[in-house]
């Protein structure tokens, strides 16, 4: 047998166990996920939603995601997108910045927001918490704001526990 033919009856293997929903090994996943045709993996995932939702009906959300600034004070190795506070190149979007991005996501149909922008020891709880507040009563729309590491970046910054923070963010 060759390397290929081993290569994809080894492919087909784990493909057959993952349509028997077989626990798999992180390396067997990764092999599937480089190594496997994009049709067999469309195919399970499509299988696996119709014995979840076997009526059929596939929907998707629009949404878009804003970058409401760039500054960071984490320095993580795999960000290519960070400036340290004081650099000429950070940013922070203005209000009205933001809410020009929110309105043409709505007029293309789009009913909610991501949003991301890094450590940035520069803007107050109250910056966050009012945009928040602005952003649902202009809007109505479903908020989906601040990463696991922004929420530990506020606490640091405002030093309130996790906690408080989150709960800050929701009343707003």
């Amino acid at each position: 047998m060759t390397t290929t033919a081993a290569t994809t009856q080894s492919i087909n293997h784990l493909l057959e166990r993952i349509a028997e929903r077989e626990h798999l090994a992180h390396d067997e996943w990764k092999r599937v996920i480089t190594e496997a045709a994009t049709e067999d993996l469309r195919r399970l995932a499509d299988d696996l939603r119709h014995e979840f939702h076997s009526d059929d009906v596939v929907t998707y959300v629009v949404d878009r995601n804003i970058n409401y600034s760039n500054v960071c004070f984490s320095v993580c190795n795999f960000c290519a997108f960070y400036r340290k506070p004081g650099d000429a190149e950070g940013y922070v979007l203005s209000y009205d910045e933001i809410f020009e991005k929110v309105e043409e996501m709505i007029e293309i149909g789009g009913s909610g927001v991501l949003m991301q922008g890094g450590l940035n020891p520069e803007l107050s709880l109250e910056w966050y918490t009012k945009l928040l507040s602005e952003l649902k009563s202009r809007y109505g729309i479903h908020l989906h704001c601040f990463s696991p590491t922004e929420i530990y970046g506020m606490a640091k910054t405002f030093g309130m526990t996790y906690e408080a923070v989150i709960s800050e963010l929701k009343n707003a």
